[in-house]
């Protein structure tokens, strides 16, 4: 059986934390301030569908923080061309070869049920909102 994993820990991957506002809707906090197509605005249920909408919704990030790395790791430690690849054989690859922290990400993109919300339940972080209001 796998792992769950928090989506604090899945967000922080990708440089992004999480806040619930007092309406009980997730936002997404962008811990590097890129805010690709404007994604700290957005707001997601506070339940395990939001979580899912939240996973599908970073895919943006994916080929960056995820599969590019994984290309890279496989041509410079196994001489692997992985250019040509999809996700489903880089998946495979990443097992393997035993990449433990991409497989564990990896796993989680493609089986969102797998990551679930923090059990003490995040308040909105005022620090955060004012930086974005600039």
């Amino acid at each position: 059986m796998r792992k769950r994993k928090f989506l604090t820990d899945f967000l922080r991957f990708f440089d992004f934390d999480y806040c619930v506002y007092d309406n009980g809707l997730i936002g997404l906090i962008d811990l590097l301030g890129g805010n690709l197509g404007s994604i700290t605005n957005e707001r997601f249920s506070n339940n395990e569908k939001g979580v899912t909408c939240i996973i599908d919704r970073l895919e943006t990030y994916y080929d960056d923080y995820v599969f590019d790395d994984v290309k890279y790791n496989l041509e410079r430690d196994f001489n692997i061309n992985a250019e040509n690849m999809n996700w489903n054989d880089l998946f495979e690859k990443v097992k393997e070869f035993h990449l433990s922290l991409y497989e564990e990400i990896i796993t989680c993109i493609f089986n969102p049920k797998l990551v679930k919300l923090d059990s003490n339940n995040k308040e909105i972080k005022q620090e955060y909102l004012k930086e974005e209001e600039w």
